[in-house]
């Protein structure tokens, strides 16, 4: 097994013999260094052995050949190396098509001699540290966001306003995505030539150190155009999402905004579980300020889930004390935690991260998301609508600002703007992980605009969604309760104080006074829990 200050030995099969040498050259002058050849065991899982060694390597020597630019598995290592924020050394044995992403990078020259290679070779390694020095290239530095290039859509029909419109919601996706901070987009003018296949993919990875590509393919008939559209993780080879589309033509411009705006939209979320997905790999110990933030922030909130979401936040402050979405979302947990605990002595704590979040990135919607939540939660819901709508103005395709500005809306007592903006974020991804909790605040919505029925309609939606999501239970057995049903609104009580012990009437009670319920409606509530018999459940 390599450790943490081995340097990984990256080489084709063709060039084995060299790799072997300069391997034993190195180990002859101190140096530690990994090569499959001689460290893996017989009996050890090959792919396996070669993953956990460049893993926990401290650099990545890279001999580049034309074999090894041609190789998947030289490709696959790079791509792993810079997503994973390595030192890379390229040495250069042969001319060759380098990739991209090391053209950056000075090479060793090997193409003289391999003794005058190697004396540079050595020098090189011993002027290196593993501190990285930031000059502004996305490949010199460890990745602090979700990388992707978007792959120009595919044009099945051979017509010049085909083209036209994959040109244009290429360039207007890029663009869109780019607008989200938390995502790393290769330009528009860079992608414009690439092509989706595999192959291509494969070079797109290890040129521009991105782990995401955006591919599909558009076609017109009958004044209508349908398009295709995948999310592919390329390193595992898999489609994460794929969604089709098809709408009417009309102006031209306008059906590539709705393209572009249906894309972004649904693809924001995707992107954001599968980065969780790839982080559930690793302990907290092993992840970086912005890998602890992410896997905070799709921690499914039940009482071991909060708990567990806020300590991730504050080790990522530890980690990086001028973390915005940090700060924010951490901002948003204690709401959480101070609502659920009724601990209204956390808002100074609450307002110290919010506020601190948006001074550190006063335009960073996904912080101001968090920080509009934080606000909801402790019913400053004219704060929190300023938050929010600050971020749909910066990002128009933001599902959960629209929604989170809906709550706010709702708060505030205008129940009809804010079914619009909640459904607005619905609309804009309807597959979103978040969906159980629009829902709830379409339920508020409805039920601070007086329809108890639409409001039960839409608890019922966001429990189907999340059967574990104890507030939906509370708030669905006391509209149950107003309405007549009271064996439902028992057995749905109980489930909630079953999930949250702390459900009471006084806790209930309590959520409706930080959210300010209307005293009419706080004393129908009441009248309705005491006829249901759910304060003694």
């Amino acid at each position: 097994m390599a450790s943490s200050d081995t340097i990984f030995l990256s080489y084709s099969r063709r060039d084995s013999e060299l790799a072997l040498r300069l391997a034993q050259d190195l180990r002859a002058q101190s140096i530690p260094i990994w090569v499959d050849q001689v460290d893996i065991s017989p009996g050890t899982m090959w792919d396996r052995a070669v993953e956990q060694a460049l893993a926990t390597s401290k650099k990545v020597l890279i001999l580049l050949s034309e074999s090894s630019v041609e190789s998947d598995n030289v490709l696959d290592e790079i791509t792993l190396a810079l997503d994973e924020g390595k030192e890379l050394v390229p040495v250069l044995l042969e001319p060759c098509r380098v990739p991209l992403r090391l053209r950056r990078k000075q090479h060793i020259d090997f193409t003289n001699t391999y003794e005058d290679g190697f004396v540079r070779l050595l020098e090189s390694l011993s002027h290196r540290t593993t501190d990285s020095v930031d000059d502004g290239r996305p490949g010199d530095t460890p990745l602090k966001t979700a990388s992707m290039a978007v792959i120009p859509l595919r044009v099945l029909t051979a017509d010049d306003q085909s083209k036209l419109i994959a040109a244009g919601a290429h360039d207007e996706v890029t663009n869109g995505l780019s607008r989200i901070p938390a995502f790393h987009v290769v330009s528009a003018a860079t992608t414009r030539t690439l092509a989706g296949d595999a192959t291509s993919l494969r070079r797109v990875a290890s040129e521009f150190g991105v782990r995401y590509a955006i591919t599909g393919s558009i076609a017109l008939a009958s004044g209508r155009l349908r398009a295709q559209v995948e999310l592919c993780d390329i390193a595992a080879a898999k489609v994460l999402w794929d969604e089709r589309f098809d709408v009417e033509m009309k102006d031209l411009f306008e059906v590539i905004d709705q393209i572009t705006a249906a894309i972004v939209s649904r693809l924001h979320p995707h992107v954001f579980s599968a980065e969780i997905r790839r982080l559930g790999r690793k302990s907290a110990d092993e992840m970086s300020a912005w890998e602890l933030v992410h896997r905070a922030r799709m921690v499914r909130w039940t009482r071991k889930g909060l708990n567990e979401s806020i300590a991730l936040l504050r080790r990522s402050l530890e980690l990086d004390a001028d973390s915005a979405l940090a700060h924010a979302e951490l901002a948003r947990a204690l709401s959480v935690l101070a609502q659920w605990d009724g601990r209204l002595d956390l808002f100074g704590e609450m307002t110290t991260h919010a506020k601190k979040a948006m001074k550190i990135a006063p335009d960073d919607p996904a912080g101001l998301v968090a920080s509009c939540v934080a606000y909801n939660n402790f019913g400053r819901h004219a704060e929190g609508l300023a938050a929010g709508s600050r971020a749909i103005e910066l990002n128009p395709n933001h599902a959960d600002a629209w929604a989170c500005a809906g709550f706010s809306l709702s708060g505030l007592g205008r129940s009809n703007e804010a079914i619009r903006h909640i459904e607005r974020g619905i609309d804009l991804s309807p597959r979103d992980p978040l969906l159980y909790v629009w829902h709830l605040f379409l339920s508020h919505a409805h039920l601070m605009g007086g329809d108890r029925k639409a409001a039960i309609a839409e608890n019922r939606e966001s429990l189907r969604l999340f059967p574990s999501n104890f507030m939906a239970h509370m708030t669905l057995a006391v509209n149950l309760a107003v309405v007549g049903d009271h064996a439902q609104a028992r057995l749905h009580w109980a489930e909630a104080k079953h999930m949250f012990p702390d459900v009471s009437v006084d806790f209930f009670v309590g959520f409706c006074a930080v959210q300010k319920y209307p005293d009419a409606m706080l004393a129908i509530d009441r009248a309705a829990i005491a006829a249901a018999g759910l304060h003694v459940i």
